[in-house]
């Protein structure tokens, strides 16, 4: 599942959308927080499947609820923005990289492989 696939777009997203909504509208504030964290957590096992330990560490050790707490504290807009800019870092870093490592590796090992391949001949 990719963030452009149909089941995605028509299925999952509305379907997490209604639950933290839903959430919201009781007013849940944990039960809202915890149905992302879970939809979240089966997206990026969907996407990743054998790097799910890894996942489930960077959700565990993510910085995402420090930043969320100081967003809140800092009073300073630069510092805010600097702080939100480091955030939105690292979550898109960690997406990236589940993302695209395999493929990267892939296509380096390939790469080399023909590399020396044609240098032995």
């Amino acid at each position: 599942m990719s963030f452009t696939s149909a089941s995605f777009i028509f299925c999952f997203l509305p379907a997490a959308a209604l639950v933290f909504n839903a959430a919201v509208y009781l007013k849940r504030e944990f039960l809202a927080k915890a149905a992302l964290i879970a939809a979240s957590l089966y997206f990026y096992y969907k996407i990743s499947g054998s790097l799910q330990a890894v996942i489930i560490f960077c959700a565990i050790a993510s910085a995402n609820y420090l930043f969320c707490a100081a967003l809140t504290r800092i009073q300073n807009e630069v510092a805010r923005d600097f702080v939100f800019a480091l955030a939105l870092f690292q979550n898109i870093g960690l997406l990236v990289f589940l993302k695209y490592a395999g493929f990267f590796s892939n296509l380096f090992s390939n790469l080399f492989s023909s590399l020396f391949s044609n240098q032995e001949k």
